[in-house]
């Protein structure tokens, strides 16, 4: 497991112009999972025109499951 925050350039751009579109399925600020591992992807990353990747905690998400479900333990 990676520490968070740890920061991964995926490409280096060493244009002036920044990164033209996205990655199917990979938004800016999208977060992608591999292995045990959370990534936000950043399109302005390193010096603003570079995509990198930097790891972000685990959110636990409960689909299909309410509060008020999770709360009534009878």
């Amino acid at each position: 497991m990676l520490p968070i925050g740890s920061l991964l350039m995926i490409i280096d751009n060493t244009a002036a112009i920044p990164i033209a579109g996205t990655f199917s399925n990979l938004a800016d600020g999208g977060i992608i999972t591999s292995d045990v591992n959370n990534f936000q992807a950043s399109y302005e990353g390193g010096d603003g025109n570079d995509l990198t990747l930097t790891v972000v905690p685990w959110v636990a998400v409960f689909s299909g499951y309410s509060l008020s479900t999770l709360s009534s333990n009878q």
